[in-house]
């Protein structure tokens, strides 16, 4: 053949795409088999840092993923602008069986892109419990925090996904009143964004339902949420924004509804305040 001829240039590359990105792209495991035996570079990264491992693990050919790992596909290759791994992008789309297969390569299950986070992260925001099984598995850091300050569990509960919380602090061991800035815990999360199944699962698991957020590590300066929530406890900031099942959760979970904020108002006076009794 050509390949096996040498007489052509198996890495050339037009329009951003060499044979290679583009069979691993599509799938075409043979043919990432055959370019791959010609020698063809499975690390060749595009300008932004893309290989054809990314295009494979992005559009989810596992078998093609197990020919570039076993050609020498690099499973800790970043892309420039936000360095994303493979691994990353398996977290993402709950992609367990490749996200095992990248790991078994020696992926590190902790690396970090440019935010700080992991691929722990992405598989707790996207409610992708297989898959943060995997990452658990191999030692994936459940207190991991991103540039923000941010957990994989404050992820989960941020975005609503109870199951992979409980699965993180029973498996996972995540510390679940661990402080992000402004000592927004993952409960904080929870409240803030109304999500009383989460919030239910982190009173079981110990949470403190009484703990003030919403001030800056000295405790001088309060921050605002979007909505104009200040400093406070969950109760405060639950009935501030009216979310009524999560005052509930709250209550039930032994929340003190006689404590006042440094504005000597209950969380019964900020509902009236906005009108939510």
């Amino acid at each position: 053949t050509l390949i096996s001829a040498g007489t052509v240039n198996i890495d050339h590359e037009k329009a951003g795409m060499t044979a290679l990105r583009q069979a691993s792209h599509f799938g075409h495991t043979m043919s990432v088999q055959v370019l791959l035996e010609g020698g063809a570079q499975p690390n060749l990264p595009t300008k932004r840092g893309t290989t054809a491992l990314h295009l494979a693990t992005e559009q989810r050919h596992a078998e093609t993923v197990r020919a570039l790992l076993h050609g020498g596909a690099n499973p800790g290759a970043a892309t420039k602008k936000g360095g994303q791994t493979s691994l990353m992008l398996a977290a993402q789309g709950g992609l367990s069986e490749i996200a095992q297969q990248l790991l078994d390569h020696k992926a590190a299950a902790d690396q970090t892109n440019s935010n700080n986070a992991t691929a722990l992260f992405y598989a707790s925001g996207g409610g992708h419990i297989d898959t943060a099984r995997v990452l658990l598995r191999v030692g994936a850091n459940a207190d991991h925090m991103d540039h923000s300050g941010a957990t994989p569990l404050m992820a989960a509960v941020g975005a609503g996904q109870s199951a992979v919380a409980k699965v993180l602090l029973d498996e996972g061991h995540a510390t679940v009143d661990l402080s992000a800035g402004y000592n927004m815990t993952a409960l904080s999360y929870a409240t803030d964004r109304g999500h009383a199944e989460c919030i239910k699962v982190l009173l079981e698991a110990g949470a403190d339902p009484n703990r003030v957020s919403g001030m800056s590590p000295d405790n001088r300066q309060p921050t605002a949420d979007a909505q104009g929530f200040g400093s406070g406890t969950p109760l405060m900031a639950a009935a501030y924004h009216g979310h009524a099942n999560s005052v509930r959760a709250l209550l039930d979970g032994g929340a003190d509804a006689t404590l006042l904020n440094d504005d000597g108002m209950t969380a019964q006076d900020l509902a009236r305040q906005m009108s939510r009794v």
